[in-house]
């Protein structure tokens, strides 16, 4: 209903019923401010400190690191000192950040988002579980963002043995004719997916 990474729209989703938000962080002249775009005007968007003071109480954060470099977890740190989030995810599509996200947060649970190119067409199941375990393993993350696989290759079986394995699943929902969103949110909580992120509020409704 509103322009995403904004005070509005994370009111709306919450107003609405919706346990928890997804924001995405950058370091911008010291400021840790909540934009997804690279290239961005800096007035046009709040600070993390700003969501968390108004938010941080009424659900999940899931916190999306978009850094090519590490200076930007000590801001995050301190943050995060001065404001506490009692449920609260911290995620990353830079996999080789993760150790140093790790190294500080060691309590805090940690999300490794994986993008279309990680998954080629020709791995089948049992390749597609060792590489993404084996990743998980490596960065010492343990919730998988798998949101990047088409809806047919993210299966029970694949769920339970990243269960098995102690892991978590994430997958993503995109805005399309609501019939399928429904379907798709059908099909992965049928299959235990643990969380799921979508991008229309009125699915919401729908799955309430």
């Amino acid at each position: 209903n509103f322009p995403e990474n904004t005070l509005a729209s994370f009111d709306s989703a919450l107003t609405k019923g919706a346990n928890g938000i997804e924001m995405d962080i950058q370091l911008h002249h010291e400021k840790l401010l909540i934009v997804h775009n690279t290239i961005f005007d800096e007035k046009e968007y709040p600070t993390l400190e700003q969501v968390l003071q108004s938010f941080k109480d009424k659900g999940r954060m899931e916190i999306e690191i978009k850094a090519f470099e590490n200076d930007i977890i000590e801001p995050l740190r301190k943050c995060l000192a001065e404001n506490k989030v009692n449920n609260l995810e911290l995620t990353t599509s830079t996999l080789p950040l993760i150790p140093y996200i790790r190294a500080v947060f060691p309590n805090v649970s940690i999300g490794a988002i994986f993008q279309p190119g990680d998954f080629p067409a020709w791995m089948n199941e049992d390749i597609l579980f060792r590489k993404i375990y084996g990743m998980m393993h490596l960065l010492d993350a343990n919730i998988a963002h798998i949101g990047s696989l088409p809806r047919e290759r993210i299966t029970l079986s694949l769920v339970s043995k990243l269960h098995t394995s102690h892991m978590k699943v994430h997958t993503h929902i995109y805005k399309e004719e609501m019939e399928n969103q429904m379907a798709s949110y059908t099909y992965f909580s049928e299959i235990g997916v643990d969380q799921c992120t979508f991008d229309d509020i009125n699915l919401l409704s729908m799955v309430r």
